[in-house]
């Protein structure tokens, strides 16, 4: 009885670490898919629909704190809000594609900031590796469903990655722009 106990016991404390290293193991695939640039890889990690929503929700907020209550109360203001929704709109469902999902994991925007004569285009691609997002990463599990890594991209966008339990793996749910509590 004490060895049938004893394994029982040991059998529960193997899955209990299982259990919780379970999102550690999908954040190693996202990693790896983003090291080896393979969108197939990282695409299996990501739940793009709820991504979609998330990333849509955030650019909604944004907009709407940008325009201010002012803006909003003017027909004219109407009229720019809504034509700026359907254009964040248009880049979220780029966004949320597997190349999409690696440049905002590694906190970089695809240009600097618009000048008279147009957008200024970000440095040229370059033949050097792609920095480890992961390298200085915060590891929190919120809850049974929810684990958040806390992303510190020197020079970039701090990010927050979110992923959310789907049966027995782990797939990114959220990727929430700017400033995270790293607590």
């Amino acid at each position: 009885m004490k060895k049938f106990l004893l394994s029982l016991i040991l059998l529960a404390a193997v899955l209990a670490g299982l259990y919780l290293a379970s999102p550690l193991y999908a954040v190693n695939g996202i990693r790896t898919a983003l090291r080896e640039d393979d969108a197939a890889a990282l695409a299996r990690h990501v739940d793009f629909p709820a991504l979609q929503d998330n990333l849509r929700a955030q650019s909604e907020d944004f907009i709407a704190r940008q325009a201010g209550p002012v803006i909003g109360d003017s027909l004219l203001g109407s009229v720019a809000m809504a034509v700026a929704g359907h254009l964040s709109g248009s880049l979220i469902d780029y966004v949320a594609t597997p190349d999409g999902v690696g440049v905002l994991m590694r906190g970089r925007v695809a240009w600097r900031q618009g000048t008279a004569s147009g957008l200024e285009l970000d440095k040229p691609v370059s033949t050097e590796p792609a920095p480890d997002p992961f390298e200085h990463a915060h590891y929190r599990l919120q809850s049974h469903d929810r684990f958040s890594v806390g992303l510190d991209n020197p020079g970039q966008m701090p990010v927050e990655v979110v992923l959310r339990r789907q049966g027995l793996s782990w797939k990114v749910a959220e990727i929430n722009l700017g400033e995270q509590d790293q607590g």
